[in-house]
C-alpha cells in the first residue's frame, strides 16, 4: 500500500483502516502495515482512528449486529500462502427415538468422534455418509422407523440417503432439530449457537417441535437460543471450507477465531492480555499450519497479540 510521504499520520491511519477493513490484504501488505504501526505515532493515529470508527458503527442504525458487538473495526486479509491455518469442526449427534407404537427392530446405537487435527468419514447405517471436522462428537441412533442423531460439540457435513419413511433429524444445541430425508448440509456449533447451512435438497428447522424454517439450497443461518433464525451472508463454498482444509472467518471475533484454529493445533493459542478480544477478523486459511495464524495475527494487531501454549 503506497502512503505520500506528504501525509499526516492521521491521513495514513484512515487509508490502513479502510484498506484493512474493506479489501483483501496480502502478507506483503501486512508486513508494511507492522512496520508502519511501529511509529508510535503512528499507532496512537491508528487507535484514534479505530475509535472513531466504532464510534461511526454504534451511533448507525444500518450497522450489522456483528459491527456492533466489535470493540475494534474489522480487519480482514486475503489468503496468504506460509499464514496458513489448522481448522476442525466437531459433530456429533444421537437421540433416543421415542413413541414406537409397532414392533421395530432393535436400535443401532453409534458413537463417532476424532481427535484435534484430525477429520474423519464415516458411512451411517442406512448408507448416509457422515463427515467429522476436528475436535468434534457425535453419536446415532437408528430404528424401524427413525434416523436421530445428536451433535455433541464441533461440526459435521451430512449427506442424507432418500428415504422417505425414516427422516433423518440431528439435534443441535437445546432443542434444536434439523430434519432431512435426502439431502446435503453442514451443521456446526459456534460459540452455543448452531450454524446451518443447505447445499443440496431441502431441510427443516424446529426448536422444541415448532418449525422455525424450511431452508433452500445454497442458504445458511444462524440460530441462537432464543430461536430467532438470522441469515449468513456468506457462499456454502466458504462456510465449508474445512472439508477442504481451509478455515474462514468473516468478521469474526478474535476469540473466536482462535478458538477454531485451536481446533488444529496440539499447542493452543489464547489472546494477549493487551489485545481486544472482540477485535474482528477476516479470511481465508489452510488449516495445515496454524502458527501462521498467530505470525498473521501479531503483524495486524502487534507483538503479544497471540499467546502460546508452552510446549
Amino acid at each position: 500500500m503506497a502512503i505520500s510521504d506528504g501525509s499526516t499520520p492521521d491521513d495514513q491511519a484512515a487509508a490502513w483502516l479502510a484498506r484493512l477493513r474493506n479489501k483483501s490484504v496480502r502478507t506483503s501488505e501486512l508486513d508494511d502495515f507492522a512496520r508502519w504501526r511501529r511509529d508510535p505515532l503512528n499507532a496512537a493515529a491508528y487507535r484514534q482512528a479505530s475509535m472513531d470508527d466504532d464510534r461511526r458503527l454504534s451511533e448507525d442504525p444500518e450497522a450489522s449486529i456483528s459491527s456492533r458487538s466489535a470493540g475494534t473495526p474489522g480487519l480482514k486479509w486475503g489468503r496468504m500462502g506460509s499464514a496458513t491455518f489448522a481448522f476442525l469442526g466437531v459433530l456429533a449427534m444421537i437421540l433416543i427415538a421415542s413413541g414406537l407404537d409397532r414392533v421395530s427392530p432393535p436400535p443401532t446405537v453409534s458413537v463417532y468422534r476424532t481427535d484435534v487435527g484430525e477429520r474423519s468419514t464415516v458411512t451411517l447405517d442406512d448408507g448416509s455418509h457422515l463427515e467429522l471436522d476436528a475436535d468434534s462428537e457425535a453419536s446415532a441412533r437408528f430404528d424401524g422407523t427413525r434416523r436421530r442423531l445428536v451433535l455433541l460439540r464441533g461440526g459435521a457435513f451430512f449427506a442424507v440417503r432418500h428415504d422417505a419413511a425414516r427422516p433423518f433429524v440431528v439435534e443441535v444445541g437445546d432443542g434444536l432439530t434439523v430434519t432431512a430425508i435426502g439431502t446435503r448440509f453442514d451443521v456446526r456449533l459456534v460459540d452455543r449457537k448452531a450454524r446451518v447451512t443447505l447445499v443440496e435438497g431441502s431441510v427443516e428447522v424446529r426448536r422444541s417441535g415448532a418449525l422455525l424454517l424450511t431452508m433452500k439450497p445454497g442458504e445458511a443461518v444462524v440460530v441462537g437460543g432464543t430461536g430467532a433464525a438470522l441469515p449468513l451472508r456468506r457462499p456454502p463454498e466458504e462456510v465449508l471450507g474445512w472439508r477442504n482444509g481451509h478455515v474462514s472467518f468473516h468478521d469474526t471475533p478474535l476469540e473466536q477465531a482462535v478458538a477454531e484454529m485451536n481446533r488444529y493445533t496440539r499447542r493452543p493459542f489464547s489472546v494477549g492480555p493487551d489485545t481486544d478480544a472482540r477485535t474482528h477478523v477476516s479470511g481465508e486459511f489452510s488449516t495445515d499450519d496454524p502458527e501462521g495464524f498467530a505470525n498473521a495475527m501479531e503483524a495486524l494487531l502487534g507483538e503479544g497479540a497471540i499467546r502460546r501454549a508452552s510446549r
